[in-house]
């Protein structure tokens, strides 16, 4: 039975890889950040034969974003060289890739914590999240799931890499390449002040890990390349106004069923059991979230743009990109409730509740 059930787990993780790989290959390009930001960045690379300096300087494409980093439409231009021309198909492959390797990560992540049985169905409840089943490749041209899989790929190191030390640089420059995807790819860096070395490596990892930031800054402010996004300090009063908004549209997303279904109503009900969780929970996950996700809203506080705009427009891909993160915390918690009432002692405790009552009968 056990091994059946495994079976059927795997044939249903099969089946939505298939899913959105039929997505990324039948569907047509609808994607209108894919369409008009990151796309059309990569296709002004290859119509400039380089840097897309007139593209950055034309005000009619400032709805681009053209503040942006410029890393995942450089990259999409270099294939369209190789190519030979423009193919929007043959790139959307990346991402079915991209998501099977998330939730391959994601298996070996959980094998740490559970046997394969749940290890494959965690699995299986995370490739069943809508974003990410649509940034797979069911409404592909987004670059979260790419943010995403660099939080996998640090996960992956917290629960299977024992001198993580040995790899810190090569986590640094992952941080570095991501920042250059999207600029909140930086908040990656983050994660290096919580890992377990000396605080002289921790500083200079951190600090080296800005540099492409700053030097894409620094190529804004040279160049003058026009930015639709600033950031202003407001009145005490007006940040009030916008917490309340930003309370307000979270609370909104997290209880979409649509696309997290249960999930965050039951991870809030597990939180009381972080208490019982493991080292790895406490002092590098659950700071790192918290961390991150202080940052995001610093994000929303102090943005020039309309606060209930950005954020009911962003929000649910900001719980993409982390999405790992309060994951393995509702796994460890899971897995903490599982061995609590299965213990001799709460068995023996429900048991006698069990037998008293019938007695009364």
């Amino acid at each position: 039975m056990h091994k059946a059930i495994k079976y059927i787990l795997i044939f249903l993780i099969s089946i939505n890889i298939l899913y959105v790989l039929s997505g990324s290959l039948v569907l047509p390009f609808t994607n209108i950040d894919g369409i008009g930001i990151w796309f059309l960045k990569a296709k002004a690379f290859y119509v400039e034969h380089g840097f897309p300096y007139f593209f950055l300087h034309n005000h009619v494409y400032l709805y681009s974003h053209q503040q942006y980093p410029l890393g995942f439409p450089f990259l999409v231009s270099l294939i369209y060289v190789l190519l030979g021309g423009i193919n929007e198909k043959f790139i959307f492959l990346i991402y079915p890739i991209i998501y099977s390797t998330i939730l391959i990560l994601l298996y070996f992540i959980l094998k740490q914590i559970f046997n394969d049985l749940f290890a494959l169905l965690f699995t299986y409840i995370f490739s069943m999240f809508s974003p990410l089943l649509a940034e797979g490749g069911r409404f592909a041209g987004q670059v979260d799931i790419f943010i995403l899989f660099a939080n996998v790929i640090f996960a992956y190191f917290i629960y299977n890499v024992k001198n993580v030390n040995k790899y810190l640089w090569l986590l640094v420059l992952l941080i570095m390449l991501v920042s250059q995807i999207k600029s909140e790819g930086l908040f990656l860096s983050l994660f290096l002040l919580f890992l377990p070395i000396t605080l002289k490596n921790k500083l200079t990892a951190f600090v080296i890990s800005f540099i492409p930031f700053i030097i894409w800054q620094v190529v804004i402010y040279l160049l003058k390349i026009p930015t639709d996004l600033y950031y202003h300090f407001y009145s005490l009063s007006f940040l009030m106004l916008r917490i309340y908004v930003i309370i307000i549209y979270f609370g909104k997303e997290l209880v979409k069923v649509n696309n997290w279904y249960i999930f965050w109503i039951l991870f809030v009900f597990m939180l009381p059991f972080i208490n019982k969780a493991n080292k790895k929970v406490k002092s590098i996950i659950v700071p790192l979230y918290l961390t991150t996700l202080l940052l995001y809203i610093v994000n929303y506080l102090f943005a020039s743009y309309d606060t209930a705009a950005y954020v009911s427009s962003s929000f649910d891909r900001v719980l993409l990109q982390t999405l790992i993160w309060p994951f393995l915390i509702f796994a460890e918690n899971f897995k903490q409730i599982i061995e609590y009432y299965s213990s001799p002692k709460q068995k023996f405790l429900w048991n006698n509740k069990i037998g008293k009552y019938f007695a009364k009968k």
